[in-house]
């Protein structure tokens, strides 16, 4: 009879443990699902945020470098439409070339992006060239004038 007690005793027990076993794995089954949908969940937020900081940092890049743009094209224009510039067509006299000197040291000295300013004749000789020299624009002499026929931006163009 001893023995019939410890039997059913022991099953007793093994069923319990085997209960406790299956409510444990199914408990552990339940808050490790919660836990992983959570991370998942926290982790989409992150990568949306992530996207989101990174397409506005992309736009306001696009917009710097286009304002930039605008403001180099918009300075050429002005400098292609002078009328120094269209008298320097016409006449070629060296009066005519220290106006532009004079203007392009305007440019410089105002704009303060420039490090040169050059006009160029159709051989790719320098007719004016103005230096920024660390914030204190001046127009280059005729006789340090250079030819820049070999250089890509000179050969490139034409």
């Amino acid at each position: 009879m001893y023995n019939t007690l410890v039997r059913e005793d022991e099953k007793t027990i093994r069923k319990a443990l085997n209960l406790f076993l299956l409510l444990f794995l199914l408990l552990g089954g339940v808050l490790g699902g919660m836990v992983a949908i959570y991370y998942q969940s926290q982790l989409s937020t992150l990568l949306s945020e992530i996207k989101s900081r990174e397409t506005n940092t992309i736009e306001l890049q696009r917009r710097v470098i286009g304002d930039e743009f605008q403001n180099i094209v918009s300075d050429l224009l002005i400098l292609a439409g002078q009328n120094e510039l269209r008298a320097l067509f016409s006449t070629s006299t060296s009066d005519v070339s220290t106006n532009i000197a004079a203007e392009y040291v305007n440019v410089a000295t105002y704009k303060k992006v420039y490090d040169q300013i050059r006009y160029l004749n159709e051989n790719g000789l320098e007719i004016v060239r103005v230096n920024f020299n660390n914030g204190h624009p001046s127009a280059v002499g005729h006789s340090s004038l250079q030819d820049k026929s070999k250089r890509y931006y000179f050969s490139d163009t034409f």
